[in-house]
């Protein structure tokens, strides 16, 4: 059902030609996603004991989301490369050298302002089973 109700909002009938053609007023949308792994240190400064508070790792998986309405003059949203120097810049770094309160939330948010203004969501994966995610306002 919800595939009718797609064609219906995204494509107008065409009586002409007896068909659906797209609707020249819909606005298009290219999104990107990128994963990263990054392997790398951090400790938390926090108002409760936690082993957290001394040195510690973690492989960190990030997924980030970037989108556009239009393509740069390369045909891209932004190149996966860009992307990629977080990782290149994080990974077996202390990640305290560069998010002031390296918390998996606070990490995320820095990530999607390194990537600038076309990322609006990240993921961060602090393990298997702890997930934050960052969606940038509008």
């Amino acid at each position: 059902m919800s595939f009718f109700y797609s064609v219906i909002f995204t494509y107008r009938f065409n009586a002409v030609f007896d068909c659906f053609v797209p609707r020249e007023d819909v606005h298009k949308m290219y999104r990107v996603i990128k994963e990263i792994w990054v392997s790398a240190s951090h400790n938390l400064k926090l108002n409760y004991l936690s082993k957290c508070e001394n040195i510690h790792g973690h492989n960190w998986k990030m997924r980030i989301y970037c989108e556009s309405g239009t393509l740069d003059r390369n045909g891209m949203v932004i190149d996966f490369c860009k992307i990629s120097e977080i990782a290149r810049v994080l990974d077996h770094a202390c990640v305290n050298e560069f998010v002031e309160q390296p918390t998996a939330e606070n990490i995320a948010a820095w990530v999607c302002n390194k990537v600038g203004k076309l990322c609006y969501k990240v993921e961060v994966w602090e393990t298997e089973s702890n997930l934050v995610i960052y969606e940038r306002e509008n």
